[in-house]
């Protein structure tokens, strides 16, 4: 099912923060993603990383028109420094997933991207992340054309059913909650 709607749904969060789950949550919901096959389902997510290549050369790329258009009514992972690179010429309602520096970095860490060595002591990194997050949020919410809703990634593990609801919600979109809700808990096993 493609639900007609007159903007492009937007995920959005840093790595590891919760966008696949986002992702696999809006498909199971009855909303088409827009993906391509760079990145292949495997641990440390089974079900995909959900990306699509162009909308990760944002920065790069002068024009996204082309994509962007073709992509109404569906969802696409963007980067959080690349939404300012969307195209002008589009509304987009954006679902930006946001976690805890530290369990960013347990994440990291178990993916053997990062040692333990280099986190930073406790308290540091989470009081610094909160500071660039509270700017960051306040000049996306300034943006008329990028609705936004912030989901946290705990709330979103915590109570999967009452932040699918709130997804789908925002996005007035007839997606189906509970699949949502269904995809995120299973995630959790």
């Amino acid at each position: 099912m493609k639900p007609s709607a007159p903007f492009v749904t937007v995920v959005s969060g840093s790595p590891r923060n919760g966008t696949a789950l986002m992702m696999h949550m809006l498909l199971s919901g009855g909303l088409e993603v827009l993906v391509d096959g760079a990145h292949r389902p495997g641990e440390p997510d089974p079900h995909g990383y959900f990306d699509y290549a162009p909308s990760l050369m944002l920065d790069v790329e002068s024009s996204t028109s082309d994509w962007v258009a073709s992509a109404q009514g569906m969802a696409v992972k963007v980067m959080p420094y690349q939404l300012q690179y969307l195209s002008p010429a589009f509304d987009y309602r954006v679902v930006f997933v946001c976690r805890e520096v530290g369990d960013v970095l347990d994440s990291w860490e178990a993916m053997g991207l990062v040692r333990a060595a280099f986190t930073p002591r406790e308290g540091e990194a989470d009081q610094a992340a909160g500071i660039d997050s509270v700017a960051f949020e306040a000049k996306l919410l300034r943006q008329p054309r990028l609705r936004t809703l912030f989901v946290r990634y705990l709330d979103l593990t915590a109570d999967p059913a009452e932040q699918a609801a709130r997804v789908a919600a925002f996005l007035g979109l007839p997606l189906d909650a509970g699949a949502m809700a269904a995809a995120a808990d299973a995630t959790r096993r």
